[in-house]
């Protein structure tokens, strides 16, 4: 909920939560920290940890993809198998919510089969992806052109009509209805889809 409310309030949030006024600070610290070299630890494993992310961090940037990539330590992902480091993806502008999250899951494969295979991996978001191909403009027309809807007048048809729409699907792009309409509603339908030819089975 940081970036959705004041710093006044995410800090009433936080005093809430029994945070201390201290705790709430060093908090902060690593909240807003755009580079690692702003944060101090003292434990072995924080140490190891910062060590590894700057590994990563240079690791990308080597690769050519460091003007892609901004360090954000407030990143927590919900799901209780990732291992490292996680991840999500934004459009430049921020605008949306994340395109896309994943993170670094070592452990995951292990649970459900005897190897225990490391991972890595994302989810992308369908929607936040369509807005953001609409708001720039890339979002295709998608055009379902169907060139023959084959109606079924009853139950004995179907396997006649599945045959027919087999062939049929070799040359052109074909929809049957397995649905229980009338023929006046499949007609209908045709008829809102665009279809120009019908075939009664």
């Amino acid at each position: 909920k940081r970036e959705k409310v004041s710093k006044k309030d995410f800090e009433g949030m936080l005093k809430n939560a029994k945070m201390t006024p201290n705790a709430i600070k060093k908090l902060l610290v690593v909240l807003n920290a755009s580079t690692l070299k702003s944060i101090t630890v003292k434990d072995a494993w924080e140490k190891e940890a910062l060590n590894y992310l700057s590994d990563v961090m240079k690791t990308l940037k080597q690769m050519g993809y460091g003007k892609y990539v901004k360090l954000d330590l407030s990143i927590t992902r919900g799901l209780f198998y990732y291992t490292d480091v996680v991840f999500e993806a934004f459009d430049k502008k921020g605008e949306l919510r994340s395109l896309s999250g994943g993170g670094r899951y070592d452990n995951l494969i292990g649970k459900y089969s005897s190897e225990e295979i490391p991972g890595c991996g994302f989810a992308m978001g369908d929607l936040t992806l369509q807005l953001w191909l609409a708001s720039i403009k890339k979002l295709p027309e998608v055009t379902s052109e169907i060139d023959y809807f084959i109606a079924i007048a009853d139950d004995k048809s179907v396997k006649e009509a599945i045959k027919i729409a087999s062939t049929l699907r070799e040359k052109f792009n074909v929809e049957v209805n397995l649905s229980k309409r009338n023929l006046g509603k499949q007609f209908s339908y045709a008829s809102n889809k665009g279809v120009n030819k019908v075939i009664v089975v």
